[in-house]
């Protein structure tokens, strides 16, 4: 079994609530990563699961990206189950929190980012179902702000083509990527976001600057931040808890995973493994040998 540093170690927990995407993000995660071959059955491979479509305990799962082992808690999106939600972030020192684009914030989500919270965890929303029908991430991502204030920062939001997204921006990097149905990546030039894209960098730069005294002179004075300032504020905004980012994209069901393509998935487990949380291991012994399974 090949050996890890605790540097490349991430324990992060998928919370959410129910029928928010979190199951399908995790194993798409597993999929790209080449864990997998097919999406299904692998969180949720308890026969009552099976039958209810929904899951009821917390399931672990690993995998390796860029060199770093990222070990992924897939917890349980209903009241019912609650307890598994508990478990799987305490044992996680990150949350990845799924928030539907056609619902916004939820209970659900209420009740995961407060315990991630007072456990002191970084945290990151994930805007999930971005093909689906009435899907908008902007009021999703309104109600996120509007539900966990100003901590909520949004790093890529989607061009909107009517009600399709035809490509994702990258705030941080300056850049946009549309995807083909295999998921390759293609960088296109910056599309007409028109007085969003201002807002939006207003409150990446706002929230960037309130992690550091030399980065809040430089806000102050007016003065854009560079790429690496952006990404060393973030790094120490969501490590302390002082920022959520928000991401979003699309997630397509594959059947062979597809190595080293750059997917919107792919730049979700990049952020985590290299530029966002924090490398703070625990040991997961002792919570797997707690975990119920119902």
């Amino acid at each position: 079994m090949k050996q890890y540093p605790a540097a490349q170690i991430r324990n992060v927990a998928l919370a959410g609530h129910g029928g928010s995407g979190k199951t399908a993000a995790g194993e798409a995660m597993l999929l790209k990563a080449g864990e997998i071959d097919r999406v299904g059955g692998v969180f949720d491979y308890d026969p009552e699961e099976i039958k209810r479509k929904v899951s009821v305990s917390a399931a672990l799962h690993p995998l390796e990206w860029k060199g770093c082992k990222l070990n992924l808690l897939d917890t349980p999106g209903l009241f019912d189950f609650a307890g598994g939600m508990y478990e799987g972030i305490r044992a996680a020192e990150s949350v990845v929190i799924a928030v539907s684009s056609k619902s916004g914030a939820a209970v659900g989500t209420e009740k995961a980012f407060k315990l991630a919270r007072d456990l002191n965890r970084a945290r990151m929303f994930f805007v999930t179902k971005m093909d689906a029908e009435n899907a908008d991430f902007y009021k999703a991502l309104d109600s996120l702000r509007q539900a966990f204030g100003t901590s909520v920062c949004p790093l890529v939001v989607p061009f909107m083509n009517g009600e399709k997204a035809e490509s994702y921006v990258d705030l941080l990097e300056g850049k946009a990527y549309a995807y083909d149905a295999k998921g390759v990546a293609k960088e296109i030039p910056m599309p007409d976001l028109g007085s969003r894209y201002e807002e939006y960098m207003g409150l990446v730069s706002e929230a960037i600057a309130e992690t550091d005294e030399a980065l809040m002179e430089k806000f102050f004075e007016g003065e854009a931040f560079t790429k690496d300032e952006l990404i060393k504020g973030m790094r120490l905004g969501v490590a302390s808890g002082a920022i959520a980012p928000v991401r979003t994209t699309c997630l397509r069901q594959r059947t062979k995973p597809e190595k080293r393509r750059r997917t919107p998935t792919a730049s979700l487990w990049t952020w985590l493994a290299r530029t966002a949380l924090r490398s703070r291991p625990m040991c997961l012994r002792r919570w797997r040998t707690r975990l119920w399974v119902s």
